[in-house]
C-alpha cells in the first residue's frame, strides 16, 4: 500500500471513530421545556410540528443546536479539568478550591453524559477514575460510565477498560477488551495487547505475535507501537523484517509527536547503529528531546555539553550541562521512557562511548562513559524508588 493510500485509510478510520464518539443517544437529550426528546416522540406523533410550535425550529435544527451546545459545554469542562490537572502538580495536598473546581467539572460532564453523549460518558468516567479520589469519588462512580460508553460504541472506552483491569490486577479481563479492540482496529488496544504477549502477561509469551500487533498499530500511526516494533527487531528478539528502514520508521514516529523516538534515533545516529553515523543529527535530536522533558536525552545532552568539541559538533558549556543534568533528576521528568527501552538505550550509549573513545585514542571519553553510565544508573535507581 502506498504512503498516500495508507494515510487516507488512517484518516478515514480516525474520522469514522471521531464521528461515532461525538454522537448522542438523541432520546436522552433534554429539550428547552425540560422534557426529554424520547418523551415527546412517544406523546406526539408529529415531532416536527411540535418543535415548530414550542421552540420555533424544526426537529433537526433544534437537535443540532442542542447537541452543539452540549459539545461546547463538554469542551469547556475538559479545558477546565486540564487547568486543574496542571495546578495539581504544584498543589499535592489538594486545596479545597481545587476540589470545588473538580465538582464543577463533574456537574458539567454529568449533565452532558446524562443527555446521551458518548464523549460525555467517556470523559466523566475518566474524571472519576483518574481524579475522583481528590473529591470523594471512586471507581464505583466511574466504571459504570466507562462500561456504558463502551456499550454505546465509544472506541476509546474499549482500551480504557482494558487499562483499568490491568491496573486492578485482572489481566484476563484486560486481555478480553484488548482483543475486542484489536478486532475493530484500535491501535492502542493492539499496542497494549502486544505488550501483554511480549511480557507473557496472562498469555503465553510470544515476541513474534507482539511484533505483529505492534506492526498493525504502527500502520495506524501509533508512534509508541512503532518504537516497540523497532526495538524488538533491533535487539534481536525478532528476525522478521521491518516494514521500512529504521531511520524512516522512527522519523515517522517523530512526526507523529513521539519524544521517545527522538531519543531512540539520536542514539542510533550517535553510535552508527542501523543507520549512518551522524553526530549533527544526534545532537539536534538529543537537544529537542531534552527540551521536551525526556530524562535520558537530558542526561546524554548534558554529557555532550560537558565533552564539547572535538568530540561533538557543539561547544562545551558546563553551566548548561549542569542545568540539564539537574532537570533530568526532577520527579516530573522520570518515567518518560519504558524500562526496557531505557536499558537498551543506556547499553548502546555505553558501547558506543567505548567505540568513540577508542577511535579518538583518549581516556577522557572513557571517564565520560563512566559518568554517563553512573547518571543512567542513578536515573534507573530513581525510577525504581518511585515505583515507575
Amino acid at each position: 500500500m502506498s504512503e498516500t493510500r495508507k494515510n487516507l485509510l488512517v484518516l478515514k478510520i480516525s474520522s469514522n471513530k471521531a464521528e461515532k464518539n461525538n454522537s448522542f443517544n438523541v432520546g436522552s437529550i433534554v429539550l428547552p421545556n425540560g422534557l426529554k426528546f424520547h418523551q415527546i416522540k412517544k406523546s406526539h406523533p408529529d415531532v416536527n410540528t411540535y418543535c415548530f410550535e414550542h421552540f420555533g425550529k424544526c426537529e433537526n435544527t433544534l437537535l443540532t443546536d442542542l447537541k452543539a451546545d452540549l459539545r461546547e459545554k463538554l469542551e469547556a469542562a475538559k479545558k477546565t479539568l486540564g487547568c486543574i490537572v496542571n495546578d495539581l502538580e504544584f498543589n499535592t495536598r489538594m486545596p479545597k478550591i481545587l476540589s470545588f473546581r473538580l465538582e464543577a467539572v463533574e456537574s458539567a460532564m454529568l449533565n452532558v453524559a446524562k443527555q446521551g453523549s458518548l464523549n460525555g460518558q467517556f470523559h466523566l468516567a475518566l474524571l472519576y477514575l483518574n481524579w475522583g479520589h481528590h473529591f470523594n469519588r471512586s471507581v464505583v462512580d466511574g466504571l459504570p460510565w466507562l462500561e456504558k460508553a463502551e456499550k454505546n460504541g465509544h472506541s476509546d472506552a474499549i482500551y480504557e477498560l482494558g487499562i483499568y483491569y490491568l491496573k486492578h490486577s485482572q489481566p484476563e479481563k484486560a486481555h478480553q477488551y484488548f482483543v475486542k479492540g484489536d478486532k475493530i482496529g484500535c491501535p492502542i488496544s493492539q499496542h497494549l495487547l502486544g505488550q501483554m504477549y511480549e511480557e507473557g502477561l496472562h498469555v503465553e509469551q510470544n515476541p513474534r505475535k507482539a511484533f505483529m500487533l505492534y506492526k498493525q498499530a504502527a500502520q495506524r500511526q501509533h508512534s509508541e507501537a512503532t518504537i516497540d516494533m523497532v526495538r524488538l527487531r533491533l535487539n534481536g528478539q525478532i528476525s522478521d523484517d521491518l516494514p521500512d528502514r529504521t531511520e524512516v520508521l522512527l522519523n515517522e514516529a517523530i512526526r507523529d509527536g513521539s519524544i521517545k523516538a527522538k531519543t531512540f534515533l539520536a542514539v542510533l545516529y550517535q553510535q552508527g547503529f542501523f543507520v549512518e553515523r551522524n553526530l549533527n543529527n544526534a545532537v539536534l535530536l538529543f537537544k529537542q528531546a531534552a527540551e521536551q522533558g525526556d530524562p535520558v536525552a537530558q542526561l546524554e545532552y548534558a554529557r555532550i555539553l560537558t565533552e564539547g568539541r572535538p568530540m561533538y559538533p557543539v561547544d562545551a558549556n558546563l553551566a548548561e550541562a549542569k542545568r540539564w543534568h539537574m532537570a533530568a533528576t526532577q520527579p516530573s521528568c522520570l518515567g518518560v521512557m519504558p524500562d526496557e527501552l531505557v536499558n537498551l538505550v543506556s547499553d548502546w550509549l555505553r558501547e558506543g562511548e567505548r567505540d568513540i573513545a577508542n577511535q579518538h585514542d583518549t581516556e577522557v571519553h572513557i571517564s565520560g562513559d563512566q559518568e554517563a553510565g553512573a547518571c543512567l544508573k542513578q536515573f534507573n535507581s530513581s525510577k525504581a524508588k518511585k515505583g515507575i
